[in-house]
């Protein structure tokens, strides 16, 4: 069985690593994983959720 790889960690699990990783509550994380599923990069995604 393959190890899954971070890019395909499961919604839940990759909104708590943002929130970890940048020190962001949920709605922020939540915001910037949808603006890195649009192909944003995290950092840019994450500034920008939090100026929403």
């Amino acid at each position: 069985m393959e190890e899954p790889i971070e890019n395909e960690l499961p919604e839940d699990e990759e909104i708590q690593r943002l929130m970890l990783d940048h020190d962001v509550d949920e709605e922020t994380a939540e915001k910037a994983q949808e603006l890195i599923d649009e192909g944003i990069d995290e950092d840019e995604a994450i500034e920008l959720a939090e100026d929403m």
